[in-house]
């Protein structure tokens, strides 16, 4: 979540030089080891970033389930047309994809 936390609050931050985030697997979980001043500015405090985390990680599930709604009424609607060929015209599409395939291996 700090990853996450800091790229909100800082979307150009590195997260490999301008700030890193680092876990010694002691059982404390990981932690800011270097953030750039310079570049960057005074350091959040942890709660802000763990904030800052936890709102991006909201943002993305939101996000995800709006895509999610999209494929399925996409999927429905090619379901729906592919339903309203006839067998002709559905033959042909199968036969385009298999010579498409086929050029593929």
């Amino acid at each position: 979540m700090l990853g996450s936390g800091i790229n909100k609050l800082h979307p150009g931050a590195s997260l490999r030089g301008d700030v890193v985030v680092q876990d010694d697997s002691d059982g404390r979980g990981p932690y800011i080891k270097h953030w750039d001043t310079g570049r960057l500015g005074p350091m959040p405090s942890l709660e802000d970033i763990e904030a800052a985390g936890m709102l991006a990680e909201q943002e993305t599930a939101t996000e995800r389930t709006q895509k999610d709604s999209l494929r399925d009424m996409i999927r429905a609607e090619t379901e729906a047309a592919w339903l309203a060929r006839t067998d002709a015209h559905r033959w042909k599409i199968v036969l385009r994809i298999l010579k498409a395939i086929e050029q593929r291996i």
